[in-house]
């Protein structure tokens, strides 16, 4: 049976460690489970890494870069508060292409009918 997941993000790009181990996770996931409909949810600091600047530090570049494969490999949406990306200073046009600029209905929707929400 298909399982729904959502991904709730906070931490800032720096903390390289623990968005390594959320894309591992959310890799494992999908081999393990069939996944419907999931999706990571960036906010706060967060959102830092949908940035089409973010290229400035490789380290974050490459975070970038796994959430965006895992989402290609796995049909995993990526969706960036919008209010949040615009308290960081940040355009709508500065969205890096792949992840998608949302607000609280989707997130509202993903807690609602999610199988399991993980926040980091």
């Amino acid at each position: 049976m298909p399982m729904k997941v959502l991904f709730i993000l906070r931490q800032a790009p720096g903390n390289l460690l623990l968005h390594k181990k959320v894309t591992d996770l959310l890799s494992l996931i999908a081999k393990e489970q069939t996944l419907e409909d999931s999706a990571v949810f960036f906010t706060d600091d967060a959102v830092s890494i949908s940035s089409k600047g973010i290229g400035q530090l490789p380290e974050h570049k490459e975070i970038q870069e796994a959430y965006l494969k895992v989402s290609l490999e796995n049909s995993i949406s990526l969706f960036v508060c919008g209010r949040a990306f615009k308290e960081k200073g940040l355009e709508k046009e500065q969205v890096q292409e792949g992840f998608l600029l949302s607000g609280n209905f989707e997130l509202t929707t993903y807690i609602a009918t999610a199988d399991k929400v993980i926040e980091f």
